[in-house]
């Protein structure tokens, strides 16, 4: 008999290899193929997407939609039009899934409060946690599940978190997780529910492009400020949560070089060793944020100056992103 529970929807964009694997991944699942309907969106793909696509839906019940560079949220929006199922999966075509993925998920959805359930993403080959959430709950799109009556109630994916001209995108899987949150319903990120995602900044050169992106914390800041203080950046380690370690990280780096070479000119010696300490410590942080504890290893002079770079880096884009959408209390 025919029972669709499930809309699976995939943006992609110049991803094929990885792509491919996600789709292999969806046919190993333990929840029958008839009761889910996989909806692919080609962001504007220019490395065979399509040509592998069109033929695979010929060959199955794979659902391929080709637009001309949207960006990831009005793809995913566009996908979420076609769903056919009361459950919708987004999945960004990087990640993998474990067999029982679908099937562990699907259930919570039993409680009708339940609006959004978010899959624990473990570090591909490493098996720890992609981030480490002081609130247990990140919203990230990499592997999620909505019921859609909740994502049409709050309008879908807001357009506004991607930019064209860039092609940065960031922070629209919080702001409709918060706008669930605020229509009432309740968000889980159930242990049993894995995927797994590939190594985030392998390189400093992924760093540098990561931090960008955080241009549109000001956007989220504005729409949900409660929600953000609450839930954005987060972070545990070992018994200690806190808040924004990054960002406040960056804020006294380049705040404390100031104030050293401030003193330095006024020849209070204290003053100037004191920040030195200060910026050493944030610097640190900066560098937890990629490196995990390998941050403490022995460092390259490139990495050393890379993440001595970084923080300035980050406040550039930040302020652009403050100058384009207000939200100026984000800043602290």
């Amino acid at each position: 008999m025919f029972d669709l529970r499930l809309s699976i929807v995939i943006p992609t964009r110049n991803h094929l290899p990885l792509l491919k694997r996600l789709l292999d991944s969806i046919a190993a699942q333990s929840l029958p193929s008839s009761a889910y309907e996989i909806i692919v969106v080609d962001d504007g793909s220019t490395d065979g997407t399509e040509a592998f696509l069109s033929e695979e839906g010929r060959a199955s019940s794979l659902c391929y939609v080709k637009v001309h560079r949207q960006g990831p949220p009005r793809a995913r929006n566009t996908g979420i039009e076609r769903a056919r199922a009361p459950i919708v999966a987004c999945l960004d075509d990087d990640v993998r899934l474990r067999e029982d993925c679908f099937e562990r998920a699907l259930p919570y959805f039993d409680d009708p409060a339940v609006g959004v359930v978010e899959a624990t993403l473990l570090i591909e080959g490493e098996g720890r946690p992609l981030q480490l959430y002081a609130s247990d709950q990140g919203f990230v799109t990499a592997a999620i599940f909505f019921r859609k009556n909740a994502l049409e109630n709050v309008g879908g994916f807001d357009p506004e978190f991607f930019d064209p001209d860039t092609g940065l995108f960031f922070r629209d899987d919080a702001d409709i997780g918060f706008r669930i949150l605020e229509a009432g319903y309740n968000a889980l990120q159930p242990l049993d529910v894995v995927a797994w995602h590939p190594v985030q900044f392998a390189t400093i050169e992924r760093s540098f492009s990561h931090v960008k992106r955080y241009m549109f914390d000001p956007l989220l800041y504005r729409k949900h400020p409660e929600l953000f203080r609450r839930y954005i950046e987060r972070k545990r380690v070992g018994p200690f949560s806190f808040a924004r370690p990054m960002h406040y990280g960056c804020l006294a780096f380049a705040s404390s070089l100031g104030a050293a070479a401030g003193f330095a000119l006024a020849e209070k010696t204290f003053g100037v060793v004191a920040s030195m300490i200060v910026a050493l410590m944030s610097y640190l942080v900066v560098r937890y944020k990629f490196e995990g504890w390998s941050a403490l290893k022995v460092w390259s002079v490139r990495e050393s100056v890379a993440y001595a770079v970084l923080p300035f880096w980050y406040l550039r884009w930040f302020f652009r992103g403050l100058r384009r959408f207000g939200g100026w209390k984000s800043l602290f």
